[in-house]
């Protein structure tokens, strides 16, 4: 495997060994595997920064770069870049939300990227303990997102005969939802996203707002090695729609007061 990650000018940049490690055992998950060979054919460039605590990880599209925090330990620092490369992913099969939806449009797209982005964390974690490395997996479960993982488990015990199909994946992916705290803050990121892209596009804006199509939600489940775990779903429902926190409401009400 490769040792390096190219920038668009052609120029090398050596992973450190600690990143080396984590590479390594992507070979282990083909989930994994297939989103960092993705970002190689992109010519990401990848680095760490200290300022950042172990397990975060930030892109930055502009100079298609990714960062990835701080190393404590290799399995949360897995978790971090696992995430990161999802969002790589995302970002150049054009996966984002747009600014000229509507600003509920807008929030709904987010939440539902953010939860694919989770779901993929927890199933490359799954693969590696399948491939014998358990320690992602009970990380995983030990984790602020544990429920998510115990339903992944749930569903496959009760449907053994759909653990080689989307079904399993689909169960964790809606547990994403169940979580008010995860929801208001994917929200509340998401209007903090609109807000600074509104700034710059306000004239354009236009008042009524575009419609977000089931279609585009569904192409967020696509698989890098095929398939598309959420080409059934409807995203119907108050999970996908509703916006329960009172700031995250009010902060929505002063965004439509700019655009109305």
């Amino acid at each position: 495997m490769s040792v390096h990650i190219y920038d668009m000018c052609g120029k090398a940049h050596c992973l450190s060994s600690d990143l080396l490690e984590l590479v390594a055992l992507f070979q282990k998950s083909p989930l994994a595997q297939g989103l960092y060979d993705f970002a190689v054919e992109n010519n990401l460039v990848i680095e760490t920064d200290v300022s950042l605590d172990c397990g975060e990880s930030v892109f930055q599209p502009h100079k298609n770069k990714l960062i990835l925090g701080k190393r404590k330990n290799r399995v949360t620092s897995m978790l971090g870049f696992i995430s990161g490369l999802r969002r790589v992913w995302h970002y150049y099969q054009g996966n984002e939300p747009d600014i000229f939806l509507k600003p509920e449009d807008f929030i709904k797209y987010n939440k539902c990227l953010e939860a694919d982005i989770e779901n993929m964390v927890l199933f490359a974690c799954w693969q590696l303990r399948v491939a014998g490395h358990p320690s992602f997996w009970r990380e995983y479960l030990s984790d602020v997102n544990g429920d998510i993982g115990l339903v992944f488990l749930r569903a496959m015990e009760e449907h053994p005969e759909k653990q080689f199909g989307h079904y399993v994946l689909k169960m964790s992916y809606n547990q994403w939802f169940t979580d008010p705290e995860r929801v208001k803050s994917a929200d509340h990121d998401a209007l903090e996203c609109f807000d600074l892209k509104l700034c710059s596009h306000l004239e354009r804006y236009n008042q009524k707002g575009e419609n977000l199509k089931v279609s585009d939600l569904q192409k967020i489940g696509a698989l890098p090695f095929g398939g598309n775990y959420l080409e059934n779903q409807r995203f119907a429902g108050k999970w996908y729609n509703s916006l329960n926190d009172p700031l995250n409401k009010a902060y929505l009400q002063h965004i439509k007061k700019e655009i109305y």
